[in-house]
């Protein structure tokens, strides 16, 4: 359930979600690469599954912010709501759910999430992250950030 703005990891870790249920005011971004660092919490896995290569490139490589309408054209958001219906929708959601038959949703979600896929994703995000972080464009991205201007990256870590 998404009731305000989710960015950056926030936003990855509701991609881990079976289901979005969103409020109307609700917004998703992708924010790493203004500051120089790279997705992490899994993002580099399942942003590209839920909308395709080109769109996760776009999202990642262009931070721009989504409304929760374009995260739902996107395939991201499941469901949107009033912010005051919100809960319900998603209690809504959740009883359907329950009256599925448990086995074949655990097997569904086996099938489609593959654990190794997303272990090996999280190590190399673990990796690249610790590398880019302590490099000078990371520095510049979060000064940048805080001084509320462009960065003005030069590609050294």
């Amino acid at each position: 359930m998404v009731g305000g703005a989710v960015a950056g990891a926030g936003f990855n870790i509701a991609l881990a979600c079976d289901f979005i249920c969103a409020s109307k005011r609700a917004k998703f971004t992708q924010a790493f690469s203004s500051i120089g660092l790279i997705s992490d919490c899994g993002g580099n896995l399942l942003l590209p599954r839920l909308v395709g290569p080109h769109a996760a490139k776009r999202l990642m490589m262009l931070p721009a912010t989504l409304s929760a309408e374009e995260a739902q054209a996107l395939g991201l958001v499941t469901e949107l709501a009033e912010e005051a219906d919100l809960r319900e929708k998603t209690a809504a959601l959740a009883a359907r759910l329950a009256k599925q038959p448990p086995l074949a949703l655990a097997q569904t979600k086996k099938l489609l999430n593959d654990c190794e896929g997303l272990e090996k994703t999280l190590r190399n995000e673990e990796d690249i992250q610790a590398e880019l972080i302590i490099g000078e464009d990371c520095k510049e991205g979060v000064r940048a950030f805080f001084e509320k201007r462009e960065p003005g990256f030069k590609g050294r870590s």
